[in-house]
């Protein structure tokens, strides 16, 4: 009886500290900054290639937990001149996970017909953990 007891004493521990364990990750995980790629695709100059790209990129962010938020024109606020084109927003859950896509075979392959198409800036800005 004595060990049945001390089985069931060292199972419910085992429960406990797992489940401790499994919140600790998801807490960890829900305080994780996202990240954001920022692109200004500031002139087309081959639409066709520029097209191939747009139609296979999402595929590639899509594993990383890539979500466009936001493509359109830029709206000037102030005497300064926007940024000519169009401006996208691409929110990762993580810095981490933005780098993963970035540096992806499947971006690898498609990213040449971006640079090859287009006149752009790209680049990555961690937000903040969520409060």
């Amino acid at each position: 009886m004595a060990s049945v007891l001390r089985f069931a004493a060292v199972f419910a521990a085992g429960v406990i500290s797992g489940g401790a364990g499994i919140a600790a990750l998801h807490a960890a995980e829900a305080q994780t900054a996202p990240a954001w790629v920022v692109a200004n695709i500031a002139s087309v100059h081959d639409q066709a290639m520029y097209d191939k790209y747009r139609a296979g990129v999402t595929a590639t962010q899509t594993p990383f937990g890539g979500k466009v938020v936001a493509r359109t024109k830029a709206v000037k606020l102030d005497e300064s001149t926007p940024p000519e084109g169009n401006v996208l927003l691409i929110k990762f859950p993580s810095m981490k996970a933005l780098q993963s896509w970035w540096n992806s075979p499947a971006y690898a392959a498609i990213k040449p017909l971006r640079e090859n198409a287009t006149k752009s800036v790209e680049y990555a800005l961690e937000g903040l953990p969520p409060s």
